[in-house]
């Protein structure tokens, strides 16, 4: 084998995968490149074999490795096109030292029947590797497209979801089954007048005083009302229940819906003050209409 000329070759190689990787950052048409790389490396598989004895070279493997990665980076036709552009390159370092066109560096002289059952080899071989190695990349292809498109699918869900929850009029907080906080949405952060970080992890009972967590899962709590100091000192009336949270039929947390209702309170209050007012006033008329008749009578 002339050292030379192979240390020659792998040195060119190396520089063509730097070629190769200036233009892949240069964005060109990516099916153009991976064309190129192809055919190049093929060539550069068939010096490598010519150069370190043709039919006595131990790296005819690198033939179907360019024909796998062949399949991985060209389309559905590539790969039978490399493999039948990889047979006649094979075949022509094979023959073309046989026939005197180049010089052989191979051991002994094969004879022509042997050449001839290693280029049927090599035909066979290259165009099984080509089918096989396509069959699995399509099958890859298609599951990729089915992770892609159910990952979308998962992600369009998820952010319908967190629209609904952002969109509530309503406080929403949902914790695990010890009851640490794992969410709350927008409307909830501003009725309490805190973000969702600062109460991220904590236990809903230090969030909201009073409020237990079920030793039972199944529990459900009716609508009740609490009184919630804010972290302005202001208190707020706030309309609390609570429900489990399932998840594949199975209970995995507890979810906490509230309002404000402060304003229902005081328009409650002021209400019943009015009322209270109104009775007095029906009460006063009643007694000074009593006091008329009864001074009406004494006159008489």
């Amino acid at each position: 084998m002339p050292l030379p000329y192979f240390l020659s070759i792998i040195v060119f190689w190396f520089l063509l995968a730097l070629i190769f990787q200036f233009l892949n950052r240069m964005k060109i048409d990516e099916r153009l490149q991976a064309t190129l790389q192809m055919v190049a490396d093929s060539v550069m598989v068939s010096l490598v074999v010519y150069i370190t004895g043709g039919v006595d070279s131990f790296f005819y493997f690198l033939f179907p490795v360019v024909i796998l990665m062949g399949t991985v980076v060209l389309s559905r036709l590539g790969p039978y096109q490399l493999a039948a552009l990889c047979f006649v390159e094979a075949t022509l370092v094979l023959m073309l030292p046989f026939a005197g066109v180049v010089r052989s560096y191979s051991i002994e002289e094969p004879s022509l029947d042997a050449l001839q059952f290693k280029i049927a080899t090599n035909l066979a071989a290259f165009m099984a590797v080509a089918f096989l190695a396509g069959k699995l990349s399509d099958t890859l292809r298609r599951t990729d497209a089915e992770l892609r498109d159910r990952a979308g699918q998962l992600e369009d869900l998820r952010a319908l979801n967190q629209d609904i929850v952002e969109s509530m009029r309503g406080g929403l907080i949902t914790t695990d089954l010890d009851g640490r906080i794992l969410l709350l949405n927008s409307p909830g952060a501003e009725i309490l007048g805190i973000s969702f970080a600062d109460v991220a992890g904590r236990r809903v009972g230090t969030l909201f005083p009073g409020i237990v967590t079920p030793l039972n899962s199944e529990t459900t709590t009716a609508r009740e009302e609490l009184v919630w100091t804010g972290p302005d000192g202001e208190q707020r009336h706030l309309g609390f229940s609570m429900a489990p949270l399932t998840r594949n039929g199975a209970v995995d947390g507890f979810v906490y819906s509230f309002q404000d209702v402060t304003q229902l309170k005081q328009l409650q209050s002021e209400i019943q003050l009015k009322d209270r007012m109104a009775r007095s006033e029906e009460h006063t008329s009643e007694l000074q209409s009593r006091f008329g008749i009864s001074y009406a009578v004494f006159c008489l």
